[in-house]
């Protein structure tokens, strides 16, 4: 709803019909959501956080306890796919290149990458990433070269590995493509799955107002 053109007709539509206040969460906002959701559950002291959507994707470097710096970028699971391997004439490698430059000239700016070695997933694209090793932490040196594969991989092939849910496997691909980019960018030797969403994040927010308020 945030990218479409037309978003402040569909929620005026929307409260005529039902009656509700609707509020279109900025993308920053929803990073920093998905940051309190992470933070509720896990200790994390350097690290990067992505959060892909069908539509968006939200980046988190973690210093120190601390979000250092916050992105978000109008491109998600279902748009990546729907580009890049639904349409035979585009490359996705020249995608992964782009945002790869892009990360490097940010991150130069503002912070040394070789101590952020652990890379967080949220969301639904991510998540079905642990089924496969059947624990929460995927590690090791050829992290690049497990997505890859996952990657070139026919939708075929995804239906014998039998741990893509059938409704995930048209998007699948484009969800990966982000972490293919921030792998290039810092020394990830983990990826930690996590299956949250920014409803944990605001939860969070809101338990912290309330209890300043009490206080």
């Amino acid at each position: 709803l945030r990218l479409a053109k037309n978003r402040f007709a569909i929620v005026e539509e929307i409260k005529k019909k039902l009656h509700i206040t609707i509020h279109i969460l900025s993308g920053n906002v929803e990073a920093a959501l998905g940051y309190l959701a992470l933070k509720d559950k896990t200790v994390l002291d350097q690290g990067v956080l992505v959060d892909t959507g069908g539509a968006s994707t939200e980046l988190t470097v973690i210093s120190q306890s601390r979000p250092a710096f916050f992105h978000s970028y109008s491109f998600g699971a279902s748009t990546l796919s729907k580009q890049f391997f639904h349409q035979t004439s585009v490359d996705w490698r020249y995608f992964v290149d782009q945002l790869k430059e892009n990360l490097e000239w940010t991150m130069q700016k503002m912070l040394h990458t070789e101590s952020f070695s652990t890379l967080v997933t949220i969301g639904d694209p991510h998540y079905f990433l642990q089924i496969q090793e059947t624990e929460e932490v995927l590690s090791g040196g050829d992290l690049r070269q497990q997505l890859l594969e996952l990657v070139e991989k026919d939708y075929e092939s995804y239906r014998h590995l039998g741990w893509i849910p059938k409704h995930r496997m048209p998007s699948f691909k484009g969800g990966l493509l982000p972490l293919l980019a921030v792998i290039e960018v810092f020394p990830i030797t983990s990826i930690l799955c996590k299956q949250l969403t920014i409803t944990e994040g605001i939860i969070t927010a809101l338990n912290v107002k309330t209890n300043t308020l009490s206080l």
